[in-house]
């Protein structure tokens, strides 16, 4: 049975494992010990160089100012669905259209949401 690998955050978790697949990661851990730096230099390149999704320090702003609470209201307002579209688009680069489809919007927002939460939760 095949193991599920990881995939890699960001630039920091691949060189994590080129390291250790070439064996240089036991070969520095064996002289400099395990608390070698290597795991603040893996989440510093994470942050700096993220695969993927990522919502900006910007549009996490944004999203905290206009839309956290869109849940509540139970309405969201073409300009709060415009500027989701531009944080989705800056933090995928994927493109996505306005709608007027009610359970489209909805399954946006909660798409939105969970890029969010990564976004925050990778910082």
């Amino acid at each position: 049975m095949k193991s599920k690998k990881k995939p890699s955050k960001g630039l920091g978790d691949t060189i994590e494992k080129v390291t250790k697949f070439t064996g240089l990661k036991a070969a520095v851990e064996s002289i400099f010990g395990e608390d070698c730096g290597c795991s603040e230099r893996k989440e510093k390149l994470n942050k700096l160089f993220p695969f993927g999704a990522h919502m900006s320090a910007e549009d996490r702003d944004l999203y905290n100012k206009h839309l956290i609470n869109w849940k509540k209201g139970g309405k969201v307002t073409a300009s709060q669905q415009h500027l989701a579209i531009d944080i989705w688009i800056r933090s995928t680069n994927k493109k996505k259209k306005f709608s007027n489809c009610t359970s489209c919007v909805r399954k946006f927002f909660e798409d939105i949401e969970k890029l969010y939460e990564n976004s925050c939760d990778n910082d």
